[in-house]
């Protein structure tokens, strides 16, 4: 009975990481933009935060391109309300779904404590993002979202928000909340 236990314990752990896997997946995944010739749709920043300053330059727009930058942000505005909910509808599936866990009487205590130390860890990650989120938001003065995993941390600007200054100061927003370094850091431009 012991050992029927253990292993329903181990299997429903083992589904709960996989969906945590899955959804870090989902949202760190780049997307292709057919509009690009190389099919790179996101400009990343790695390593060295200083060195991809003179990657984005810019110029001014003609009448042609203003319409390229309107549609643009609308992209990323879509995108960032897109990514705010599924954020939302992923926190609610994991916990409904450690709450009927929790609740099944299958479940001994040794799991239940495993499974609200999980739920702990969970909600202890999801503050650090979303307080990352909030601290960027107010440097930037623009929309972010913040993916944090163990020890890496993907950050995904509005378009034109990426150059030397704002780097460095989204690693050491970070660094401060959620301790993870610049070398486990990328910055996305949403595009």
């Amino acid at each position: 009975m012991a050992h029927k236990k253990r292993q329903i314990l181990a299997a429903s752990l083992t589904v709960a990481l996989a969906m945590a896997v899955a959804v870090n997946w989902y949202y760190t995944k780049a997307k292709p933009d057919a509009a690009a010739p190389d099919g790179e749709s996101q400009l990343e920043v790695q390593g060295n935060l200083g060195d991809s300053l003179l990657v984005a330059g810019t110029t001014e727009e003609t009448p042609e391109e203003g319409g390229d930058a309107a549609e643009t942000a609308a992209k990323a505005k879509q995108y960032f309300s897109d990514a705010k909910l599924r954020q939302s509808q992923y926190r609610d599936e994991v916990k409904d779904e450690i709450e009927a866990l929790m609740e099944s009487d299958k479940m001994d205590d040794a799991g239940k404590q495993k499974l609200l130390a999980m739920l702990s860890d969970f909600d202890t990650r999801q503050k650090r993002q979303t307080d990352c989120e909030a601290l960027i938001k107010a440097k930037l003065g623009g929309e972010c979202v913040v993916v944090l995993s163990e020890d890496t941390a993907q950050v995904v600007v509005e378009p034109g928000a990426v150059n030397e200054n704002t780097s460095l100061q989204i690693a050491e927003i970070v660094a401060k909340s959620a301790g993870i370094t610049a070398d486990n850091l990328t910055i996305i431009e949403a595009k």
